[in-house]
This record gives structure tokens, sequence and C-alpha cells, in this order.
């Protein structure tokens, strides 16, 4: 292999089309898309990741490695959650978003612990394992309108995001955007699918079904209320709130 390609360079020679100026056309609308448009999804991604796999970046445009920061960040995220919990508690006056975080944080504390639980083990430092030493590389950027599979070839619109990383979380950000986007079908069949493709087993599914469930929007806006960053009244506050609740759904797990 050649070390001073580029990775765009690289995934050229793997018969992988980066084209940014292609229109990838998602022929049914976000909440119905069926199982079958899912499942050629990600086959699509199950052949990127086996061409990509094994890419060395010495010299010439090197790409992030994010294995393992997505866990740390939900640590992170949970740590301030339930500090910010407790501070709120001590407040005698409280506003309506505070005292509507006082009645939901417990349970999403308790789903993000058992998720952790569940993640943090033997089993992702073998996962962790596996994909140094596989080079496995992401796409991130996962939804439909970014990658498609034509005969032999790939064709990808956006690269920017690709990054080492665990293959499962190409699934676990195509489960996260489907949630979002009101799929229908079972995602826990898209993972099973994902991990059957892929050559993955039990413990595999189970990590990517956890990450998947993290309740991520929740502690995002808990975060933007803590930093005050948005110049936002306490009724965006709940109503981004609300929408967070919405997009994180039930757990998988």
């Amino acid at each position: 292999m050649d070390y001073t390609m580029t990775f765009k360079e690289y995934l050229e020679t793997q018969d992988i089309r980066v084209m940014d100026n292609i229109d990838i056309k998602i022929k049914v609308k976000n909440k119905n898309l069926c199982e079958k448009d899912v499942f050629k999804h990600i086959e699509a991604l199950a052949d990127f990741h086996y061409k990509t796999m094994g890419f060395q970046d010495y010299l010439k445009g090197r790409l992030d490695n994010k294995i393992g920061r997505k866990v740390e960040e939900y640590k992170v995220s949970l740590k301030r959650l339930k500090r910010d919990l407790n501070n709120i508690n001590k407040h005698e006056d409280l506003n309506s978003f505070e005292k509507r975080l006082m009645i939901e944080a417990p349970e999403y504390i308790g789903r993000a612990n058992n998720i952790i639980r569940i993640i943090d083990n033997q089993f992702y430092i073998n996962f962790i394992i596996r994909s140094m030493e596989r080079k496995e590389v992401c796409l991130s950027n996962v939804w439909l309108n970014n990658i498609i599979c034509d005969n032999k070839n790939i064709y990808v619109k956006d690269i920017s995001d690709a990054c080492y990383n665990l293959v499962e979380m190409d699934c676990v950000e195509l489960i996260k955007k489907l949630r979002k986007k009101g799929y229908k079908d079972s995602c826990i069949n898209v993972c099973k699918y994902f991990c059957s493709t892929e050559n993955l087993g039990y413990e595999n599914e189970r990590f990517i079904l956890a990450m998947a469930s993290f309740p991520e929007e929740f502690m995002k806006i808990c975060n933007k209320y803590r930093n005050k960053k948005k110049n936002w009244g306490i009724d965006k506050y709940m109503n981004r709130l609300d929408k967070a609740i919405l997009e994180d759904g039930e757990s998988l797990i």
C-alpha cells in the first residue's frame, strides 16, 4: 500500500467513489422507510467497512481516532446530570423546567446507569482491541442520502466525519437516526441484521442496543441548561425537553 495516499485516494483504489456533488435520492418518506430499504443500506455500510478496513494514514490526511470516545462522553454526561440534580435539589425556589427535571431525571439516570453497566465490561475491551487490530473505519454520516451501493461500486457523498472507530458505532448512529426520523419497524431487527452482515455476535448486539438506548438527547438539553449558552426562556427549554424525550424513545435493552 502507498502510505502517502489520502483517505479519499485510498477509497478510489477500493472501488469507493467520493462524489460530493451527487444527489442520492431517498425514494420514500422517512416515516415510511421499510425494513428492506434499511437492510439494503446496511449492506452498503458493511461493504464500506470491509473495503476500508486496514487503512493506515501515515503522512497525508490523517483520520481522527474516536475509539472509546462516545462511551466516555456518556459517562461524563451521566456524572454531570447527577451533580446537577443534587444542586437543584438544594434550591428552594425552582422554576418549571427544574421541577420537571426533578420528576424526569431519576428515570433517565437509572436508564443511563444500566446502559453503562451493560457496556463497560471485558467484551467492550475486546471490541476495542479488535477494532484497533483491524484498523476499522466508520463513515459516521450513515444516513441513506450519504452512501449507496451500485453493482460493485460504492458511492459516498461526504467522508468528512470518517474516523477510526468500532464498526458497531455506525449501526448505533443509524439506529439513533432512524428513531429520530420516526422509523416504524423494529430497530432490534436492524441491529440483528447489521451484526449478521458484519459477522458479529450476541455481545455486539447488546453493545449496539445499549449505546443506541442511552438518553443522549435528554443529556444534551440538560447540558444546555447548565451552561446557559443559549439565550432561551424556560418555555423553550421545556419544549426542547419534550422533544428530547420523544427522540430518545424507549430503551431497546
